[in-house]
């Protein structure tokens, strides 16, 4: 078994060996073997690694998620009959030990142990409530601005694109040319998966990725998303934040500069913000001094003073660390700063 994630070439061999081990003249028996790295003798191991992963979680907090009021041994009965061996290790507090065999490689938080109670409890058996407090329903004005950005990106002939929140410490700092300062992006405890580590904190990565996948199509492609990205921020009850961040591309025979950057006078066209030429109100450009872009060919984009993204031609370097060999144009900015001063034009 090949692949170019450990992870995911150990969950496959793990799941068709247990699949296939029916057929042995021992039923459910496998021999295992020695793997040996010839340059790395420390990374030598002993395959199939099938052994369980345990989770701990409590009764409290999967009956208080679906809505139903179980005991903790009930719980576990439950749990046994999805395949997921479980135990109360607390009885006081109804603590729970749960057990993923190798075949449940899609067990991965205490939420997912939640679902498969509630599936063995039954969807139909959930008591129906009314909640205890009468709202009205309304979209979140980011979210609708967002949608509204989409559109209108959308009719200047981008395609949108969809890409992954989690990333890897190369993509949004060294491929991309920026130090890392150990102040702004979030990285997880406990990663699954090896390209998988850190939360983004640019949109732009994912769509360099993008473009080097789809660098067989016919140019020029011009893609787009509109998406969060976080940041650490000690103010927060969580310690991050949420940004909502808009970013497209430009890829062709040619830099395409001055398409991004008619592209970003429709975006303020579209929200009413005019070129500031000298007032302290509007939008403007000044030399950016973002490693990411083309050194003559990069600006940061302000509006009424304040530096809400950037745009440019983005670095050679940039893009051959992502195996790109056609030039790229681009622009990322921050649009919630763009959605207050909407909202505030229209109260």
């Amino acid at each position: 078994c090949t692949a170019t994630d450990h992870t995911k070439a150990n969950i496959v061999l793990n799941t068709v060996v247990a699949m296939f081990s029916r057929y042995c003249s021992e039923p459910f028996s496998v021999e295992s073997v020695q793997v040996k790295y010839e340059h790395a003798p420390e990374k030598n191991a002993v395959y199939p690694q099938m052994g369980s992963v345990k989770f701990e979680t409590e009764a409290k907090y999967i009956n208080s998620r679906i809505g139903i009021d179980i005991k903790a041994e009930d719980m576990a009965k439950l749990l046994t009959r999805m395949s997921l061996p479980a135990k109360v290790t607390d009885a006081n507090t109804g603590r729970l030990e749960v057990l993923a065999p190798c075949t449940r490689s899609d067990i991965l938080h205490p939420c997912d142990i939640m679902e498969d109670v509630a599936i063995a409890y039954g969807y139909n058996n959930i008591q129906k409530l009314v909640p205890n407090t009468f709202t009205v329903a309304q979209q979140q004005p980011i979210n609708k601005f967002s949608e509204l950005m989409r559109g209108l990106l959308s009719q200047a002939g981008y395609m949108e694109v969809l890409t992954f929140a989690l990333c890897t410490h190369d993509e949004i700092f060294e491929h991309i040319k920026i130090k890392d300062e150990k102040k702004t992006a979030v990285s997880l405890a406990n990663p699954r998966v090896k390209g998988f580590t850190m939360v983004r904190t640019m949109l732009l990565p994912g769509l360099l990725k993008t473009i080097a996948e789809s660098s067989s199509y016919p140019k020029p492609i011009r893609i787009f998303e509109v998406s969060d990205v976080v940041f650490l921020d000690d103010s927060t009850e969580t310690g991050a934040r949420n940004e909502r961040h808009l970013c497209a591309m430009w890829c062709d025979t040619k830099s395409g500069l001055e398409n991004i950057q008619s592209l970003l006078r429709r975006i303020m066209e579209a929200n009413g913000v005019g070129w500031a030429g000298g007032n302290p109100k509007g939008y403007s450009l000044r030399e950016s001094s973002s490693e990411t872009f083309f050194k003559g060919r990069r600006a940061d984009i302000l509006v009424d003073g304040e530096v809400i993204g950037t745009l440019g031609i983005l670095h050679p370097e940039v893009l051959s660390n992502f195996g790109i060999k056609s030039p790229c144009s681009a622009l990322e900015i921050n649009i919630e700063g763009l959605c207050t001063r909407v909202q505030q034009k229209l109260s």
